[in-house]
């Protein structure tokens, strides 16, 4: 009864600056040397972008930071800072690889510096109570 077979023509090939599009004949708009149009983003549509995306990462940090002082539990905030640390990692990774190495890099170089921060005053600490209680095997307090 008359009806028209539409074929649709999909490119996922990031190379090519045009698209096909829906035609009434079959034939793709790119094969027809019909261009199909482009969004083109604005400074100022970059810049509320940009905006609403600070906001959102804003509000998602105070969220995710708050939950030990409004819930008292310091096990479920540790855990939702490793899960936003290794979502984070992922995405850099995805984003840059190279970026996310060197953020990776300097967080675990910054990590052992902590941890070895607290080794040393953890010791001083057992130093000064031993000297205290004079459990030292060559102590003159005993």
């Amino acid at each position: 009864m008359g009806d028209k077979v539409y074929k649709i023509e999909i490119n996922i090939n990031k190379s090519t600056e045009e698209k096909g599009t829906l035609s009434g004949d079959g034939v793709p708009a790119v094969e027809r040397g019909v261009k199909s149009p482009r969004l083109e983003a604005t400074p100022k549509m970059a810049a509320g972008i940009a905006a609403a995306i600070s906001i959102a990462k804003n509000m998602m940090a105070f969220a995710t930071s708050s939950v030990e002082m409004y819930t008292g539990n310091s096990v479920a905030q540790t855990q939702i800072n490793n899960i936003m640390t290794m979502a984070g990692t992922a995405v850099g990774i995805i984003v840059n690889p190279w970026a996310a190495a060197a953020t990776i890099a300097v967080s675990v170089t910054t990590h052992a510096l902590q941890m070895s921060n607290e080794v040393k005053w953890e010791n001083k600490q057992a130093e000064m109570t031993r000297r205290r209680g004079g459990t030292y095997l060559s102590s003159t307090a005993r």
